[in-house]
């Protein structure tokens, strides 16, 4: 339940990662799965029953080569320590135990940031920054604005190779742009905040239920999403009304007309183990409009081993959108037992959001590693006036933070190409030092934006996703039916903690009056005394 047209999932509104592994090799003997360790080397991890823990498989074969000795030691002590990360089996065998998705966000202590300084604002305080002293040296967007530019000030508008200059557009597009997909990454999200907190409510209040009360789980309206047993099912619709009209202002529209349907449909046991890594959990959720049309799916699956896919699906009047989200999960290390995302392994985001007449797209594929790197690579096309942009970027960037409120990017890398023109390349280092990003053409990331080519990657293609409509019946007979008042005052503390993790509204480069202004007056400004074109 998002700001979105009645869906908690919500659309992508900006055009538009959690982990790319192999998938768990479970051999029939015993519970056992592969985990990666590094970029190129994964661990066979075995769970140990007496123990109730993962440990790594086998050992470590001796080796004649003193230098191969020491390094297969340390790649054996990293796969020993992250087999350990691993949730046991049984562990998460309710949807309420599953982390907010904003979570996967959370950073280590960094590995990084040596040359930077100062502390960077966090993505939700750039929106509220002076953008313009922000990417810019103090002036350099006055003066050209003024058409006052000296010639330094010209060089550095879109990136500076000198390092101290501005980091210019090019340094605001590298927070944009993975601002924005992480943006509609945590839009999709919303779901699974909701879902965990609805079965906290009290019956009679903000929620009723209408059918089936006999057939709660125990008799206990907190375990309506567990697991049905062997091959029971169990599908649950919750009809929402009063949903707030516009968040966060929450002006409920305080109606006691269904405005949506969301179905929710547990895996049973039989199910789960079906799944190729011999499952925790599952579910299945949809969502119906007023008229009981399908609007969007949601299908999450959690492995033995604590492996998450989430895979979201939706459709507008004339857009489609598919988020796919992965990951592992593990015990939080407080002695509280509760879940969080496994910061020891990658998580990995794909978006992607189309117009149905094919006049924008866009797809974002993020990776987060362990040492809060983020690596991102975002495609749009955009078809204007006849005339097909396409745009391609690829950015490494080191963040820190707890989840959406806090993040922040302190370092990293950028670059950028597109057919629209050729001022329209940038590559770009960028730290941010005491008050501002500036450029840092020698900076430990740039070296690192070589993994990628954005001429050949297979990435840097029209995105083709679709929405399967005949997946889903909305008029499925439910098993339990509830009715859930969002205009109720119970459900304001939850509206607002779920609605909080998100961000909105992340593009501050395309949006700022003063970089439009400038950008406008750029080329007369500073090559008036040129043939440009």
């Amino acid at each position: 339940m998002s700001r979105y047209p009645l869906s908690f999932i919500g659309k992508i509104s900006a055009a538009l990662m959690l982990l790319a592994t192999c998938l768990p090799n479970i051999a029939d003997a015993g519970p056992k799965t592969r985990v990666p360790i590094t970029s190129k080397r994964s661990a066979k991890c075995e769970y140990n029953k007496d123990k109730k823990s993962w440990q790594r498989a086998g050992r470590r074969k001796k080796r004649e080569d003193a230098n191969r000795r020491v390094s297969t030691t340390s790649f054996s002590k990293k796969a020993n320590q992250t087999c350990k990360t691993l949730v046991p089996p049984g562990t998460v065998n309710e949807l309420n135990k599953i982390p907010p998705l904003y979570t996967f966000l959370k950073s280590r202590p960094s590995f990084f940031g040596r040359d930077a300084s100062g502390t960077p604002p966090t993505l939700i305080e750039i929106q509220e920054s002076s953008i313009e002293n922000l990417f810019w040296r103090e002036g350099v967007i006055e003066r050209i604005i003024n058409e006052t530019a000296t010639e330094e000030d010209c060089e550095e508008f879109y990136q500076s190779e000198i390092d101290g200059g501005s980091s210019g557009f090019a340094g605001c597009y590298l927070a944009q742009e993975s601002g924005r997909a992480i943006e509609s990454l945590l839009s999709s999200a919303i779901s699974v905040c909701y879902l965990r907190s609805i079965p906290t409510l009290t019956i009679g209040r903000a929620v009723t239920i209408d059918k089936g009360e006999g057939l709660l789980p125990k008799g206990k309206f907190s375990k309506i999403f567990s697991a049905p047993q062997a091959d029971e099912r169990r599908t649950v619709v919750m009809q929402v009304k009063g949903f707030p009209d516009e968040i966060p202002e929450q002006e409920a529209l305080n109606s006691d007309e269904i405005e949506q349907y969301i179905y929710v449909r547990p895996h049973n046991r039989k199910k789960i183990k079906k799944q190729g890594d011999r499952g925790q959990y599952g579910y299945d959720l949809f969502f119906c409009n007023a008229d009981r049309g399908l609007e969007g799916v949601e299908v999450g699956t959690i492995g033995r081993e604590g492996k998450i896919r989430i895979e979201s699906s939706g459709s507008g009047e004339d857009e489609v959108y598919n988020t796919d989200v992965t990951g592992y999960l593990m015990k939080n290390e407080d002695g509280t037992n509760s879940i969080l995302y496994n910061t020891n392994l990658p998580r990995e985001a794909r978006i992607s959001f189309r117009m149905l007449n094919d006049t924008f797209s866009e797809k974002a594929h993020l990776l987060i590693g362990k040492n809060n790197i983020i690596r991102s690579k975002i495609y749009l096309t955009d078809l204007f006036d006849q005339q097909l942009t396409r745009r391609s970027t690829y950015s490494v960037l080191e963040f820190s933070g707890t989840g959406a409120g806090d993040m922040a990017f302190r370092q990293g890398a950028y670059k950028e190409t597109s057919d629209d023109s050729e001022f329209d390349d940038y590559t770009v280092g960028v730290e941010f030092r005491e008050d501002r990003y500036l450029s840092a053409p020698e900076g430990e990331f740039v070296e690192l934006l070589e993994e990628v080519n954005l001429q050949t990657d297979a990435f840097y293609t029209p995105d083709t996703g679709t929405f399967d409509d005949e997946q889903f019946d909305c008029t499925t007979e439910a098993d339990i039916v509830l009715t859930i008042d969002f205009s109720h005052p119970d459900m304001q503390g939850i509206i607002a903690s779920c609605e909080a993790n998100t961000l909105r509204n992340m593009d501050f480069c395309f949006e700022n009056e003063q970089l439009r202004e400038a950008e406008m007056k750029y080329y007369n400004v500073c090559y008036s005394d040129e043939e440009f074109f």
